[in-house]
């Protein structure tokens, strides 16, 4: 399969994106708190008979981490309305009350709305990566979304020409409620007006799993 035109490219880059992030992030805490780029004592741990002692650790880190998925849950779902501010946005957009000019400027408050309050919730509790890791990893996914849903109306409101012949959806007849949903459902970063649909699908899956 040629990477250049995979399917799976844009989660890669997401995965790859997220990576890049957390090195960064771990390596300066950790030598912001401990004057040192990697966890010497732990690796030293790791690799010196003491494993045992280490699994206790992460064991009980787990366990006393299980309230928080609570928490974890509930400031992702915050997240997750917050997204909606992108399908607001356009239909305000397409019903005249934001003038086009402004839809260059608008989006990036909504971008570094939805960044800070992921970054809120990870700082003020003290999350460990697993919890942090999580919702950072969403929040990258909701902010694609997002831009893709704002950036792909837009060059449709500017230019028709891009719609797909097949579709059956045209703007601004697509900014629907309904159609946002299916965009955050449907398995994908990248938005259409309507995706196509196939019935032997469920069946396929079905055997292929099953």
């Amino acid at each position: 399969m040629d990477a250049e035109h995979s399917e799976y490219k844009g989660f890669v880059n997401l995965l790859l994106i997220y990576t890049f992030f957390y090195v960064v992030t771990t390596v300066t805490n950790n030598y912001r708190l401990k004057s040192e780029f990697l966890p010497i004592k732990l690796l030293q741990t790791m690799f010196q008979g003491k494993r045992r002692a280490w699994l206790c650790c992460s064991l009980t880190s787990v366990i006393f981490a299980v309230p928080d998925i609570v928490v974890v849950g509930v400031a992702d779902l915050v997240l997750i309305l917050f997204s909606f501010s992108a399908f607001f946005h356009e239909k305000l957009v397409a019903d005249g009350y934001i003038p086009r000019l402004l839809t260059y400027v608008t989006p990036t408050l909504l971008y570094a709305a939805l960044f800070s309050m992921s970054y809120a919730f990870t700082y003020y509790r003290q999350w460990p990566w697993p919890q942090s890791g999580s919702l950072t990893m969403h929040t990258i996914v909701l902010f694609m979304k997002m831009y893709s849903y704002i950036n792909t109306n837009r060059e449709l409101a500017l230019d028709h020409t891009k719609e797909r012949p097949e579709s059956t959806v045209h703007y601004p007849n697509n900014i629907t409620l309904f159609n946002f949903i299916d965009f955050l459902l449907v398995p994908t970063l990248v938005y259409e007006p309507d995706y196509p649909r196939n019935e032997q699908c469920v069946s396929f899956f079905l055997r292929r799993w099953f």
